[in-house]
């Protein structure tokens, strides 16, 4: 059932990526593990290096071929990076989050990027082409994440924003 549906493959496939959030050897790093019985094992084929702080990372099948990718949202730029793919996608905003879904319903997830002021950019990864949208003024960004909330098959793009007024949404 949604939000999970038959799309959810987190535990069959049990990799974890995980960034670091202090410089080490020279940059920052977005690791891959693999889980043994008991333990994580360290993967070096899915790791990626930055030179700034790494701010977001997400995974996902932005090609509809495996494997499957990481993103990186990087402190200070305007980009999307996606080094497997050899991608830096323009979003026109520094992002705050990151995540991908398949908001489209091609198959292909999209990268769906929030930055702080409320812009929005669904990022359509294999065409090298970003949407661009906005919240009202006076949005605070704070998350986003793609989820199947309704079952359709379709991902649906979920924000976690705070208004001017004090409000947060979901």
């Amino acid at each position: 059932t949604a939000p999970l549906g038959n799309k959810h493959r987190f535990f069959f496939d049990r990799e974890l990526v995980v960034a670091d959030a202090m410089a080490y050897g020279g940059g920052y790093w977005a690791d891959t593990y693999a889980p043994t019985t008991n333990n994580l094992l360290y993967t070096d084929e899915g790791s990626q290096l930055s030179q700034r702080r790494i701010v977001d990372v997400t995974g996902g099948d932005f090609t509809g071929q495996r494997p499957e990718a990481i993103a990186l949202a990087v402190e200070g730029s305007n980009n999307l990076i996606v080094p497997a793919l050899g991608k830096a996608l323009a979003l026109g905003f520094a992002p705050v989050a990151v995540a991908a879904g398949d908001v489209v319903g091609d198959r292909r997830e999209e990268l769906l990027a929030l930055g702080e002021a409320g812009q929005v950019s669904v990022c359509h990864v294999a065409e090298d082409r970003c949407d661009r949208y906005s919240f009202a003024p006076g949005t605070t960004g704070i998350d986003v994440t793609g989820a199947d909330l309704d079952g359709d098959g379709r991902d649906e793009a979920v924000f976690h924003l705070e208004l001017s007024s004090g409000f947060v949404l979901l």
